[in-house]
């Protein structure tokens, strides 16, 4: 298990500093503790304050440091590199296995003019 932390500690740092060399090393820690948090089940700033029992004021203090064009970075990087990892995964198995996942796509077309 501490093996397992410890290489995907090493492999969100490595990401993170390839990709926001500028940012500051605060908010790298932070957002690679955020990482590291998930692998144990916790998935926002909250749970990993009380976890761990620090104040949450410190982290969202921290978050609030990262600029809107590192967060949308960090967001399309990471997360549609994954999610493309995932699909491709999924699409090369049986239609059973594809039916399991439940992978679905969400259209947010509330910006659109209506036809009537």
């Amino acid at each position: 298990m501490r093996h397992k932390i410890t290489k995907s500690t090493l492999f969100f740092q490595d990401l993170l500093a390839s990709y926001f060399q500028r940012m500051r090393q605060q908010v790298v820690e932070t957002l690679l503790l955020l990482c590291v948090c998930h692998l144990f089940g916790l998935y926002n700033p909250n749970q990993v304050a009380d976890a761990l029992k620090i104040p949450k004021a410190r982290l969202y203090r921290s978050l609030g440091s990262l600029s809107l064009y590192h967060s949308k970075c960090l967001n399309l990087r990471l997360g549609c590199a994954m999610a493309l990892n995932f699909i491709k995964d999924t699409e090369s198995k049986s239609a059973s296995t594809q039916s399991r996942r439940c992978i679905t796509v969400s259209v947010d077309d509330s910006n659109l003019p209506r036809e009537a």
